[in-house]
């Protein structure tokens, strides 16, 4: 799991981020990634997410963005959920993104 900050929480700056107080729990920079992404509302288990996946994956072979010997097991995905679980199915908001070489 991972938590994405306002851009002016840096680990270097007046806003830094505060230390954990748990050990397991570590703060580290991502670099930034192009994704593409399939946006969906309802439950985001994994079966649904696996299946978005694949059809973004499909698209993105149809559109000729990843190659088309590419699979789900072969390209980077994360599943995003930005609701908590007491939001109304339809009122959740959900993604999946596969990362695209720049």
């Amino acid at each position: 799991m991972c938590f994405v900050l306002p851009e002016e929480y840096t680990l270097d700056n007046s806003k830094k981020i505060p230390e954990p107080s748990d050990p397991n729990i570590q703060i580290k920079l991502i670099p930034k990634q192009i994704v593409a992404v399939d946006k969906f509302s309802g439950t985001c288990d994994m079966n649904v997410a696996r299946q978005h996946e694949t059809q973004l994956l499909n698209q993105l072979i149809k559109d000729k963005i990843i190659d088309s010997n590419q699979t789900i097991d072969t390209v980077e995905s994360k599943k995003a959920i930005y609701n908590p679980p007491f939001t109304l199915p339809a009122y959740r908001r959900n993604e999946v993104w596969i990362k695209l070489d720049e």
